[in-house]
């Protein structure tokens, strides 16, 4: 019996040492967790602009009405008023979007 241990003992050990050992790796996934985002204070939500009214109550008239170059000096004038008023709404609608969404549950990813 000990004859036959002696025998298989150095078979047994060889196959031992010629197992290579397990290889190391890293895997990452991604987890979605949820994490509480706090609401914005009062302070930083923008406050809305002024209306074209407010800021203009009066739109820039031609003193002539006769006059086709003051009609279109008037008209062109309060189209800059009305394209710069349209742009300040856009500016303001894309903050106010970008703090709402922020609050959202899941939040949004940004543009």
């Amino acid at each position: 019996m000990l004859k036959q241990l002696l025998c298989t003992a150095p078979l047994l050990l060889t196959a031992c040492a010629t197992t290579a050992p397990p290889a190391d790796h890293i895997v990452t996934r991604e987890v979605p967790v949820p994490y509480y985002q706090p609401c914005p204070k009062a302070a930083d939500i923008p406050a809305p602009p002024k209306s074209v009214h407010e800021e203009h109550p009066t739109m820039p008239e031609a003193a002539d009405k006769a006059a086709v170059d003051q009609l279109l000096g008037a008209s062109a004038a309060r189209e800059r008023i009305l394209a710069g008023k349209v742009l300040e709404y856009r500016t303001y609608a894309e903050r106010a979007d970008a703090i709402l969404h922020a609050c959202a549950d899941p939040p949004r990813p940004p543009h």
